[in-house]
């Protein structure tokens, strides 16, 4: 179900989002957040709050 919805947002990101200024940023950061969230799944690693929400803000930092 994550890779589906990691395809999907991905899918659309290439075709739609990079275009739009502001949902770009935020579409990445989603992107890369799914990918921690899946990597944390696979391995069996419980993510804490804290690392999610900081690294979201880092994310964001990461296209200016």
């Amino acid at each position: 179900m994550t890779l589906g919805g990691y395809f999907c947002l991905a899918m659309t990101y290439a075709f739609y989002l990079k275009r739009k200024l502001m949902i770009d940023v935020v579409a990445l950061a989603a992107l890369y957040g799914i990918r921690m969230l899946a990597g944390g799944a696979a391995t069996g690693i419980a993510l804490s709050h804290w690392l999610l929400a900081f690294s979201f803000f880092v994310f964001l930092s990461l296209r200016w």
